[in-house]
């Protein structure tokens, strides 16, 4: 069965948009079976930019750019994705990292600190800026998707656990009780 691999961002040079069609056109010349979507939204000239890009892949439905995805549409996306394709060099900390790992989707993202600490943390790989696409095909190319998928619901769990309200507000409430004291003091 096809790898399904997902790209989702705010679409930009920098966020990674045109690598990932690179990854993808060099994918499909190695016969690796996997199909791709794009999600999200650009401006005017990088959306043509992307269009043109998509076209001359000459990948056809194998990869498709679905435009803006509204809540509902990035759940089921993530859902049905078995990689995330993040070669972000201007994330800090990439929020839709972590929505992935939430979902069981393995990350692969530029090597900067919070992708990084977030693969570090779960599972997933980073790949150096220079040579981006090629350390993202070979690893693509060596993913067992049973095995994927395994380690993938594992991981989704602990995310979940670890990001749960619960955890988040009982993390806050030593530091709000010493600011509260603090402030009472002076």
């Amino acid at each position: 069965p096809a790898l399904r691999l997902l790209h989702s961002a705010r679409l930009s040079e920098g966020k990674g948009s045109f690598l990932f069609i690179e990854v993808c056109r060099r994918l499909a010349e190695a016969g690796v079976a996997f199909e791709a979507r794009i999600t999200g939204s650009a401006d005017d000239e990088t959306a043509q930019r992307l269009r043109d890009a998509i076209a001359r892949s000459g990948l056809g439905e194998r990869l498709r750019w679905e435009g803006r995805a509204d809540l509902d549409e990035q759940i089921a996306q993530l859902e049905a994705a078995d990689v995330l394709v993040h070669l972000s060099v201007v994330d800090s900390y990439p929020l839709i990292v972590l929505e992935a790992l939430a979902f069981g989707v393995r990350p692969i993202c530029i090597d900067l600190a919070g992708a990084r600490d977030m693969v570090r943390t779960y599972v997933g790989d980073v790949v150096p800026q220079a040579g981006a696409v090629e350390g993202a095909v070979e690893i693509i190319r060596g993913l067992d998707r049973h095995r994927l998928r395994r380690d993938a619901a594992a991981v989704a769990e602990r995310v979940r656990r670890d990001y749960d309200w619960r955890t988040c507000v009982e993390s806050l409430v030593p530091a709000i009780s010493a600011v509260a004291s603090a402030s009472r003091r002076g």
